[in-house]
């Protein structure tokens, strides 16, 4: 990220704080500690963060943020806005606990990255990262009693479903498929929290992400979305790998940071709940490539191989749509920012980059 990509991000966060306030009071005075909060998500929620101390009256004691490369996280911090009470802490979540770290409120998503699986991350090496860490912020829980806990986890957890998946939907991965790494570890870390949740008292939120749209989405690895936009500007067509007819659909992260924040200010008192995270409007990939191009680059051509590749080695996932009435109903939430507002979003991020692909801090 550099610091005219920085300002995109700047830009649209003023634009979403003064259509979609958020209530602070259950955080005012607290301490934070974020896990897993260095990528995508992390720059739009610290984004929303640093807006809410500057101009909405928030103030914290402290906001800890968990990274394994300190000094990468620091370049990219340095572009937004000054959080106060800032402390970036490098560390492995998985040895979390042997720090001295008070907070009331957590937000952990530690987690696998996005490259390392694209790079062929085993689904062992990726099930022990998320539930090792997390037992590792359970022990840290113990000593510093949080009020209120959101965890990141994901839709991968339903396994393959033919329609929207509502939370109340039971069904699982196939435990024998090597690719449902992720998926089991996520629900492993679900259980784990809510187990300790009942043990130590804390608020839990889920908050079971789906896909996203919007400035710093990897451009280079097994997401459609961003190798589509790279596309359109970089490279003479657009190109689906597969047939184009497995069906999406794309969060805004401007909007997917103010789900979070609500979520976790909202939970205090509350019993463990578990929400949808993501956007109801579907689309398939072949679609997808067509709206990109017509937004980016309308005289490119889209190709379709219809060819099939595990280069990601996760659950193939032909419908990965998630119903989100649950959200709207219980804490006012919604997809705010049209797809096509957020593709057009990427392209101006990505040229704002100069030579390189500006998706990595």
């Amino acid at each position: 990220m550099n610091l005219a990509q920085a300002q995109i991000l700047q830009a649209e966060t003023q634009r979403l704080a003064a259509c979609q306030p958020l209530d602070w009071a259950h955080l005012q005075g607290g301490r934070l500690l974020l896990t897993g909060c260095t990528g995508p998500f992390g720059w739009w929620l610290l984004q929303r963060l640093a807006h809410a101390q500057a101009h909405e009256g928030l103030q914290l004691r402290g906001v800890a943020l968990l990274t394994r490369r300190a000094a990468a996280a620091q370049a990219w911090l340095s572009l937004l806005p000054p959080l106060a009470g800032l402390e970036v802490i490098e560390g492995d979540v998985t040895q979390i606990d042997r720090r001295d770290i008070a907070f009331t409120h957590l937000v952990h998503g530690a987690t696998t990255s996005a490259h390392e699986t694209f790079g062929g991350a085993s689904a062992i090496s990726k099930f022990d990262t998320l539930v090792d860490g997390t037992r590792a912020v359970v022990r840290l829980c113990r000593r510093a009693r949080p009020q209120a806990v959101l965890f990141l986890g994901s839709g991968v957890v339903y396994g393959p479903r033919p329609g929207p998946v509502e939370e109340t939907d039971h069904h699982a991965p196939d435990t024998l498929d090597p690719g449902s790494g992720l998926a089991q570890a996520k629900r492993a870390a679900e259980f784990i929290l809510g187990c300790a949740a009942q043990e130590l008292g804390f608020s839990l939120t889920i908050a079971r992400c789906f896909a996203f749209a919007g400035p710093g989405i990897p451009l280079d690895v097994h997401y459609a979305l961003g190798n589509f936009v790279q596309q359109a500007l970089q490279a003479p067509a657009l190109v689906v790998q597969g047939d184009g007819r497995p069906l999406r659909s794309f969060l805004h992260l401007g909007d997917l940071a103010i789900w979070l924040w609500r979520m976790l200010a909202a939970a205090p008192g509350t019993p463990a709940r578990v929400f949808n995270v993501g956007s109801d409007a579907a689309l398939s990939i072949g679609e997808l490539a067509q709206l990109v191009a017509a937004e980016l680059s309308p005289h490119k051509p889209v190709q379709v191989l219809g060819q099939l590749s595990d280069r990601a080695k996760n659950i193939d996932r032909s419908v990965y749509l998630p119903n989100i009435a649950k959200a709207r109903r219980e804490l006012g939430l919604d997809a705010w920012t049209s797809l096509p507002t957020s593709i057009r979003l990427m392209g101006r991020y990505l040229q704002a980059c100069g030579p390189h692909t500006g998706d990595k801090p």
